[in-house]
């Protein structure tokens, strides 16, 4: 892969973003309701990101208009979207934020 701006690894699970502002995943957690690749896959849905954060069963992106999103587990409600679902594709994380 080249330019790439940023990279973010945990346990399973890996990404890079690259220097036009598209996610990059793969291992577990891709970003899609595919669980799993073996081989970079882009995140549907996410344009303009400016950093990432990968932890050990979720993702999180910041965008340049300052939204974030996430995707993966949110068992313990860590996304602030007024639920416990998982989503597979990135979702707008704390939506209730002023």
């Amino acid at each position: 892969m080249d330019n790439i701006v940023a990279i973010s690894a945990s346990y399973n699970n890996s990404a890079v973003l690259d220097k036009d502002g598209y996610v990059w995943n793969w291992g577990f957690n891709v970003g899609r309701p595919t669980e799993e690749s073996r081989k970079p896959m882009k995140v549907e849905g996410l344009d303009r990101i400016i950093e990432i954060s990968i932890c050990w069963n979720f993702s999180m992106a910041l965008r340049e208009d300052g939204t974030i999103w996430a995707w993966g587990n949110n068992y313990s409600g860590q996304f602030g979207i007024g639920n416990n679902e998982t989503p597979y594709e990135p979702v707008k994380a704390f939506i209730n934020l002023n």
